[in-house]
């Protein structure tokens, strides 16, 4: 039976992970696929900070490379959207929200306000923010600080300040990556402001596709046992899916319509 692209990549990480000198030819002959999907897999896998491209192949990414926003906007967009949409819909009326900034929530934003979900919203992030104010039934609060137009978002001590105020009844933010290890983050900026949005709020909802399972990135913000639920487009497996059960984590999949989730490229050399 012929691979999801899901499984497919999945196992291009692993064939790379054993032998990075692997080239396309190598990987399309073991995976019975064209190397034109081959390098579309790659090209799409190196977008997402997944993996480097190189002449012939790919190579691991270095964990400190930051993959900025308009790229991410591209990557995985049904499943994030479906994950999004289940998390806006656990949303009850009348909470007050702690939203982190990135594109994930960027579609949590949308899809709360889709729902006419009468909410309050304590966000830095701008892009967010603009969403969420076009509906009437929702209340949002931007925090102060230093503006970085790339990323779409307020940091800085005023932001942190700013957020300590308040208490949330949910937290609901994206990161890199999710190991064993706990959930992690490249941006440092970020890691301050999402530690801060934990600290006051009841229950934290960790949103992030399949593709940042098993994935680590340069700072730990917290650990497995800190998250309450996680909203993801497949449940993890192995280890990692053991030490989020031991950890009491409520694992919720949203429904990826499979026409997005698999592509349609032919077989062949």
């Amino acid at each position: 039976m012929r691979k999801s692209k899901a499984e497919r990549q999945k196992r291009l990480i692993s064939l790379i992970s054993s032998d990075p000198a692997l080239l396309i030819r190598d990987l399309a002959d073991d995976l019975d696929v064209s190397r034109e999907t081959i390098r579309r897999d790659l090209d799409e896998l190196s977008v997402a900070g997944r993996l480097h491209r190189r002449y012939g192949g790919a190579t691991f990414a270095p964990i400190g490379q930051e993959v900025n926003f308009s790229n991410r906007s591209v990557v995985m967009v049904e499943e994030r959207k479906a994950i999004a949409r289940l998390a806006a819909s656990q949303i009850s009326d009348n909470e007050v929200v702690m939203l982190g900034s990135g594109v994930t929530s960027q579609f949590f934003a949308s899809a709360l306000v889709a729902l006419g979900t009468k909410a309050t919203v304590i966000t830095n992030s701008v892009t967010a923010a603009v969403t969420l104010g076009k509906s009437e039934h929702i209340r949002t609060l931007v925090a102060p600080g230093e503006y970085d137009d790339q990323e779409g978002f307020l940091w800085g001590h005023e932001t942190t300040d700013f957020i300590k105020k308040f208490h949330a009844d949910v937290v609901v933010f994206s990161v890199d990556g999710l190991s064993t290890a706990g959930v992690m983050e490249i941006d440092s900026r970020t890691g301050w402001i999402l530690r801060r949005m934990m600290e006051v709020g009841r229950r934290k909802v960790l949103l992030i596709d399949h593709s940042k399972h098993d994935q680590r990135s340069l700072e730990l913000i917290c650990s497995l046992e800190d998250i309450d639920v996680l909203v993801t487009d497949k449940p993890p497996t192995g280890e990692l899916s053991a030490d989020l059960q031991k950890a009491g984590v409520i694992v919720n999949c949203a429904d990826v319509d499979e026409k997005y989730r698999n592509d349609t490229d032919e077989l062949g050399a």
